[in-house]
């Protein structure tokens, strides 16, 4: 897909995306390219692709052999784009052959480690942090970054890979009791929400 125009890369993505809606991997040079490439199918009527789910799986931006090292906004980005993934069957799928033999969880042990928390649900919160550590967040004082989260006496703050907001979680003994969203700047609460999905 890097030599044609890219008039022509559209109308052969239309093309074989109308021609099956069984999932497609669509290899590109670079991440860039994908990008563009999925920022293209997107942009087509409806009635030609129709509303199949269209993502870029990214890098995780490592030497081979060094995987233990890579950034936590890169692993997180990935996270989100399997969960988009292993979520839908006809998905479409842009990347790279970096990306795609990179380290991942099979679909199973994703859905493991992929969990719901909603306001009324029984949680002990020692042992959501301990979760929280396995898939990879960190525990911190004050939560300022995507993949981070913090104890305090009854308050839980957990910044989620799929929110734009880190989320201020309240127990009641072991009982959520509320929710909200905050701004990590200012401590500042934007609003409730009544659940919170977590990705690995």
């Amino acid at each position: 897909v890097s030599t044609p125009s890219a008039g022509y890369r559209q109308l052969l993505l239309m093309a074989s995306v109308a021609a099956s809606p069984r999932p497609a991997v669509v290899f590109c040079p670079s991440v860039e390219r994908a990008e563009e490439l999925a920022a293209a199918m997107r942009g087509m009527s409806s009635a030609i692709v129709g509303m199949r789910p269209v993502v870029v799986l990214p890098e995780l931006g490592v030497e081979t052999m060094e995987y233990t090292q890579y950034s936590r906004p890169m692993a997180f980005a990935r996270a989100r784009a399997l969960h988009e993934i292993y979520a839908h069957s006809e998905t479409v799928v842009f990347t790279t052959v970096q990306a795609f033999i990179d380290p991942s969880l099979f679909p199973g042990e994703f859905g493991d480690c992929a969990s719901m928390l909603a306001v009324g649900d029984r949680a002990i919160p020692r042992s959501l942090a301990g979760s929280l550590v396995r898939m990879g967040y960190e525990a911190v004082s004050s939560v300022t970054e995507m993949g981070q989260f913090s104890m305090r006496g009854n308050v839980f703050d957990l910044y989620s890979q799929v929110g734009e907001y880190p989320v201020r979680i309240v127990f009641e003994g072991n009982v959520v009791s509320r929710m909200k969203l905050f701004d990590p700047v200012t401590q500042q609460s934007v609003e409730p929400v009544s659940s919170l999905e977590i990705l690995p």
